[in-house]
């Protein structure tokens, strides 16, 4: 039997030698949305948009340019910073680069999957899960408006933040590290996201410096040989290192709003019928990420009682694995229909839903997964399975929907 072609050969049929693919392309799947991408945009679109290429038309685009620019700094062990340079087109670039965050998604990919469909600029994206606010910040950076919801306060906050350091100047970050012990101090009295009130700068400042702050509880929570104060200054420092090259490389004439829904959820969205043109979400992978449990003392500067979530949050509801997934599938029945209610005719939905063998062959996941999705009344357009990387213990990949509504 002869093998089918890769994508990978398409693209070194297809393009001229002008046109370069980003440096450490590996896997099908990125080779896959990077064909999607370059038949979808036009050569001018490709230079100010395009997530997988290097050059077109022997002219760097305005991605490479900004990763070369911006993401150049790298923290952590001689092992994690040999993967940040890896993936420095991938994972790290922009606001991505703060907080990070279990499960999130690779900010290239939800690049190229904007590209793919594509979405443009009089289109409003929704993501209803929206975690660590990935597709509002690539969206953003695209000059798309967007919409974000998510049942945990925390991520609703982080979202936030990442999209308002758009509007922060490099002078105020500056002003951050000088003031850190005071901003660590009125924190750790006041143990609540309230305590951004008590700072004497713009909100968003005010934010930014908090976001560090509970990035810094969760390391120490984890880690408990060094302080909080010691984190938090670590913490805050790396955030401006990494933050201030980018909004001295960035246009604010072409960033998109980012509008973060201040309750509801994937299963009650607080928005009209037929008014979001694009959805692209993941749904927890089932009960394989303890997002309550991972999150818990961070959490707990939001809500009373962080426990309350485990009803909420999708795969985490039941006492046995499968009460679990039998609520997580039910879930995603209420869910789908919610989408269809929510997008525009001929909208599009853009699921991405991690797998493990063990899970898939005792429930039969993605063939119900499927399933559910067209009773739905979608339509599956295409399929991409991705593999992932560092995760085989949890998760062994993830599969791309692309589906019409």
């Amino acid at each position: 039997m002869i093998p089918e072609t890769t994508y990978k050969h398409k693209l070194e049929q297809l393009l001229p030698v002008s046109d370069q693919l980003i440096p450490n392309i590996t896997q099908e799947s990125d080779f896959h949305l990077a064909y999607l991408e370059y038949n979808s945009l036009s050569q001018t679109e490709l230079l100010t948009r395009a997530g997988y290429f290097k050059t077109i038309g022997n002219t760097q685009t305005d991605h490479y340019k900004m990763c070369n620019t911006t993401n150049t700094n790298f923290f952590g062990s001689a092992k994690q910073q040999e993967y940040q340079r890896k993936y420095r087109y991938a994972i790290r670039y922009a606001s991505h680069g703060i907080f990070p965050y279990k499960g999130k998604f690779h900010p290239q990919l939800i690049r190229g999957i904007l590209n793919s469909i594509p979405v443009t600029k009089e289109m409003t994206v929704l993501d209803p899960m929206c975690g660590s606010g990935t597709t509002n910040i690539e969206a953003a950076l695209l000059g798309i408006d967007s919409i974000a919801l998510d049942v945990s306060p925390f991520c609703r906050f982080m979202t936030q933040v990442k999209s308002e350091i758009f509007s922060i100047s490099a002078e105020e970050l500056k002003g951050l590290i000088i003031d850190t012990e005071n901003y660590c101090n009125v924190f750790s009295s006041i143990r609540s996201v309230k305590a951004v009130d008590y700072l004497n700068q713009r909100p968003e400042v005010s934010n930014l410096a908090f976001l560090a702050y509970l990035d810094a509880v969760g390391y120490t929570s984890r880690n408990r040989s060094l302080s909080l104060i010691k984190a938090y200054k670590r913490v805050l420092k790396k955030y401006v290192t990494h933050i201030t090259p980018f909004l001295n490389f960035l246009n604010k004439q072409r960033i998109g709003s980012v509008k973060v829904l201040p309750e509801g959820s994937a299963k009650k969205i607080p928005l009209p019928s037929r008014s979001v043109d694009v959805i692209i979400t993941s749904p927890p992978y089932t009960d394989m990420i303890d997002y309550v449990k991972n999150d818990y003392e961070i959490l707990k500067l939001f809500v009373n009682d962080p426990n309350k979530l485990y009803t909420e949050v999708m795969g985490l509801r039941g006492s046995t694995e499968s009460d679990r997934i039998h609520n997580y599938l039910n879930d995603l029945k209420i869910v789908l229909a919610e989408y269809k209610r929510i997008l525009k005719t001929n909208g599009k939905l853009v699921m991405i839903i991690g797998f493990n063998s063990r899970q898939d062959k005792t429930y039969n996941l993605r063939c119900k997964t499927s399933e559910i999705m067209k009773e739905a009344g979608f339509q599956i357009e295409k399929k991409i399975h991705r593999q992932l990387e560092g995760t085989k213990h949890i998760l062994e990949g993830e599969t791309l929907y692309f589906l019409d509504s």
